[in-house]
């Protein structure tokens, strides 16, 4: 993820043409709280934040067990910290997304068809996209938002992109 953030938006981020700032001063306050309640040895990379240009940067965080009733955990972040919870196996993935209130949206990437199934049908999210981030919001008529009904309220949908990639997508109709 480090070289990824690096390739597409140079060494330096704050200087990278590409990258926004937080909308206004309360976000960013917000946002940079996150970072007080975590120690400096769990930032895998960025934590660089700057109030004057309301600049923050793409920040990874590894979390433990001991972090999980934090804001950085129980909070919709809408900001660009990623924590990072490392878990054994798809299984324990999966029971800790559904130990929780269910998320606004779900990101799956993955090349194994079957993890992707197993992650979609075992589970229920507000929105979810695999193998991208952006996708379910390119069509304005698809509802958002959280999914109080059981899954078997949500639909399925395949959707192609203009190089004919296939996206597929869930969202709740309750």
């Amino acid at each position: 993820m480090k070289r990824t953030i690096e390739t597409q938006l140079g060494t330096d981020v704050s200087k990278s043409p590409l990258y926004g700032r937080i909308i206004n001063e309360g976000h960013w306050s917000r946002v940079c709280s996150y970072l007080e309640n975590i120690s400096a040895s769990q930032v895998l990379h960025g934590g660089e934040s700057d109030q004057t240009t309301r600049y923050i940067s793409p920040t990874l965080i590894g979390v433990t067990s001991a972090d999980l009733d934090k804001p950085l955990m129980t909070d919709e972040i809408f900001g660009p910290l990623l924590p990072i919870l490392t878990v054994q196996n798809m299984d324990e993935a999966i029971n800790f997304v559904n130990a929780r209130p269910k998320p606004l949206a779900a990101y799956i990437f993955s090349s194994d068809r079957h993890t992707v199934e197993s992650v979609l049908s075992r589970t229920t999210s507000g929105t979810a996209c695999v193998n991208d981030c952006v996708f379910q919001f390119l069509n304005a008529h698809l509802p958002f938002g959280m999914c109080k009904n059981p899954p078997s309220t949500a639909v399925h949908l395949q959707l192609r992109d203009i190089d004919n990639n296939v996206g597929t997508c869930w969202y709740c109709t309750g």
